[in-house]
């Protein structure tokens, strides 16, 4: 699984610039007063990781730092040696910009800056999860689509269990000895 080390932000949203470096095996946990760009962080983190490919996000005049779509939109994610995305890419980088027509001009670059598509099984390589300012937590914690907080999580604890037969053998001896507990009451 892909794991974080760094996330530098350029020119989105309210955020000029900005680099945060990940704990190792810690939580990256951001505090500050309202509107100081802690979502916006997390929204770019999400736009450039998230379930869909950035390029079919339509950005808003508001996606654009000060309202100025002539600014390009740089993020680059950056991952822990060992942890790579879709198994190959150490940096994935996200650029937005209009190009010499007026045109809008996304591109999604790779460790070797070559142009990406990530199919989704690449894209779950890393969990993104993105509970937004509604803070839809319900929908997040049920199984309404494989794309909820809930549904991720237990597809990776499956996957995880699936290849872990000494943790496979140990839960179902601890099933068994729950289910005879319960069939003496």
């Amino acid at each position: 699984m892909a794991k974080l080390s760094s996330v530098n932000i350029k020119q989105y949203r309210s955020i000029e610039t900005v680099v945060l470096n990940f704990p190792k095996d810690k939580p990256l946990i951001l505090i500050g007063e309202n509107n100081t760009g802690k979502s916006n962080i997390v929204a770019a983190i999400d736009l450039l990781l998230g379930e869909n490919h950035p390029s079919f996000k339509a950005l808003e005049e508001s996606d654009y730092f000060h309202r100025d779509p002539s600014k390009e939109i740089f993020i680059e994610a950056e991952f822990l040696d060992g942890a790579l995305y879709a198994d190959q890419h150490k940096k994935i980088i996200f650029s937005h910009i209009k190009n010499r027509q007026g045109d809008n001009e996304s591109l999604v670059l790779g460790s070797y800056n070559n142009k990406l598509y990530l199919k989704q099984p690449d894209r779950a390589s890393c969990m993104v999860v993105y509970i937004s300012a509604d803070r839809n937590i319900s929908w997040q914690l049920s199984y309404a689509t494989k794309y909820t907080m809930l549904s991720k999580l237990m597809h990776r604890f499956h996957e995880e269990l699936y290849q872990r037969e000494d943790i496979k053998g140990e839960l179902k001896a601890i099933f068994d000895n729950t289910k005879l507990t319960f069939e003496k009451i």
